[in-house]
């Protein structure tokens, strides 16, 4: 079945963009998930099935992170990282449905509902930035999520390879993978 739904994922065009490209197939992937909110939560990212309608998508990631002048090590691993960050707002998808059926109400109005609730565990003098937030509302939506997320996603892989940096210089000194050696470019 998950190899069906890759069958179903139209690419677009490739620009020759490495940023256009990335964010065109991630873009795709993500109509996929919304087209069929199971899939997120089926796609399994550390026991991946060999499934040659996914060849394309994941071809076109690994250009186009090659092309922003990755090794491929790095290539790989911003792959993973950026399938998984689609992914991981995917899988909300599913469970929201299943809310909403069982609940009748959307997100939004559940959060409504509970707001006294999160005000008595989470009060302004000790929680000031939640209850900010708070204050001004916050309408939930999967796809800001994503466009937020990709966005600084493909930023910090624009920042590191405009200023050559390593691997292990982009990332925190705590990060196990600083210390694997992935050479300067």
């Amino acid at each position: 079945m998950l190899d069906a739904v890759f069958a179903e994922i139209e690419l677009p065009a490739e620009t020759g963009a490495w940023r256009a490209d990335l964010e065109g197939a991630a873009r795709a992937l993500w109509r996929a998930m919304v087209a069929h909110p199971w899939f997120a939560g089926a796609l399994s990212m550390t026991r991946p099935a060999a499934m040659p309608h996914a060849m394309p998508m994941t071809e076109r990631m690994l250009g186009g992170l090659r092309g922003a002048g990755l090794d491929p090590v790095r290539a790989f691993t911003d792959y993973l990282g950026l399938v998984t960050l689609v992914r991981g707002i995917g899988a909300t998808l599913e469970p929201e449905l299943a809310d909403r059926a069982d609940t009748g109400v959307t997100n939004d109005q559940w959060m409504d509902l509970r707001a006294g609730d999160l005000r008595r565990i989470a009060p302004a003098d000790r929680c000031p930035h939640l209850n900010a937030i708070m204050e001004i509302g916050y309408p939930y939506d999967a796809e800001v999520l994503l466009e937020s997320g990709m966005q600084r996603f493909l930023d910090g892989i624009e920042v590191c390879e405009t200023r050559r940096l390593t691997l292990g210089e982009c990332l925190s000194s705590s990060s196990p993978i600083r210390h694997r050696g992935c050479p300067r470019h």
